[in-house]
C-alpha cells in the first residue's frame, strides 16, 4: 500500500473502502496552519480528511453547519467524522475542486452576501466553544517589536490607540466565520462558491469577516467597495457605507496584528512575504489611522 495511505487510522481506510473502493491516491494540502489536510481520491470521487484536535471546529461540522446551510451559508458536506481518541478527530469532508479565481477576490457579490447571510442569522448556539477575536496587548507588543527603535515605539504607540477604536469589533455582535479570506473559498464544479474552513467560527462584528476578504493590506477604496457591496440591499444609506468601511479599516489592522503575533509564536506559518508586509506596514498604519479619524496618524 502507498505509503501515504499508512498515515490514515485503519478504522477510517475501511469506512472509506467500503463507502467509495480503494483509493488511487492520496494528496498533500497545504495551508498556513500546522493540521494534516489531505485530498483522497477514488475512481468515482474525492474527499478531504483533515486531522484536528479543535473541539470547536467538530462541533461545527456535526452540528452547526447543517443549520446554517439551511440558511444559504456555503459549507462543504459533512462526510463522515472519525474519532481517533479523545480531542483527536479525523473530519471526512466533501472536496471542493476549484480554486477561486483571482478576479473575484475582492468584493465579490456572492461571497459577501454568503457573509451577510451568516451574519444575520439569529439561532443560538453554545458560545463558550466558539472562537471569540481578542486584541491583547502581548499582541500589540509582538507586532511592533518586527521593528526597530525608534519605529518600533512609535508603531506600538499608534497601534494602541487603533485598539482603543476597535474595541466594539470584538464585541459578540453576530457569527462570524473568522476567516474567510479568498484562499478560503472554492468553487463546486457548478461555479457555487463554498468556504470550507471553518476553524474560528465564533462572534465577533461582520467588519472582521470582511476585512479577511480583502487581499493584501487593502486600500481606502478596496474598504468602501466591499462595504457597498455588502450593503448593497440598504440603498442609499451613504452613512452606513461610510462606517462600516471604517471598520473594516480598523478590523484590517487587527488582521495584521493578529498575524503578526501568530507567526512571531510559531501558531502559523508566514504564508505571505513578510518583507514586503513589514516594509510596507508603517506607511500603510499612517494611511488607514487617517482613514478611521486618528489626527496623531496624519
Amino acid at each position: 500500500m502507498n505509503a501515504s495511505f499508512v498515515e490514515l487510522p485503519n478504522a477510517l481506510m475501511a469506512h472509506l473502502i467500503g463507502q467509495y473502493g480503494d483509493p488511487q491516491r492520496i494528496d498533500h494540502l497545504g495551508g498556513h496552519t500546522r493540521a494534516l489536510v489531505r485530498c483522497v481520491w477514488f475512481e468515482q470521487k474525492s474527499l478531504v480528511i483533515k486531522a484536528t484536535s479543535n473541539d470547536r471546529e467538530v462541533s461545527f461540522y456535526g452540528t452547526i453547519a447543517p443549520v446554517l446551510r439551511k440558511e444559504g451559508v456555503p459549507i462543504p458536506d459533512l462526510e463522515w467524522i472519525h474519532q481517533e481518541a479523545e480531542h483527536s478527530w479525523m473530519l471526512v469532508l466533501e472536496h471542493i475542486p476549484l480554486k477561486l479565481p483571482r478576479d473575484r477576490w475582492l468584493a465579490d457579490p456572492e461571497i459577501l452576501q454568503a457573509l451577510f447571510r451568516l451574519h444575520t442569522y439569529s439561532g443560538r448556539q453554545q458560545t463558550d466553544s466558539v472562537f471569540h477575536p481578542v486584541w491583547s496587548d502581548d499582541m500589540t507588543a509582538s507586532a511592533a517589536s518586527y521593528f526597530p527603535e525608534p519605529i518600533k515605539e512609535k508603531l506600538q504607540h499608534l497601534l494602541d490607540q487603533m485598539r482603543i477604536k476597535a474595541v466594539h469589533l470584538l464585541e459578540p455582535l453576530c457569527w462570524i466565520s473568522g476567516d474567510p479570506n479568498p484562499t478560503n473559498w472554492g468553487l463546486r464544479l457548478n461555479d457555487q462558491a463554498i468556504l470550507f474552513d471553518w476553524e474560528r467560527f465564533g462572534r465577533g462584528h461582520p467588519a472582521l469577516d470582511l476585512a479577511i476578504t480583502i487581499p493584501g493590506l487593502g486600500r481606502e477604496a478596496d474598504f468602501h467597495r466591499v462595504a457597498g457591496e455588502y450593503l448593497k440591499s440598504r440603498l442609499g444609506d451613504n452613512e452606513g457605507v461610510m462606517q462600516l468601511s471604517r471598520d473594516i479599516a480598523l478590523a484590517k489592522i487587527w488582521t495584521v496584528v493578529e498575524f503578526l503575533h501568530k507567526v512571531r509564536s510559531g501558531e502559523t506559518r508566514d504564508g505571505i512575504d513578510l518583507d514586503w508586509l513589514l516594509s510596507s506596514l508603517p506607511q500603510w498604519l499612517i494611511h488607514v489611522g487617517g482613514i478611521v479619524g486618528l489626527s496623531s496618524a496624519r
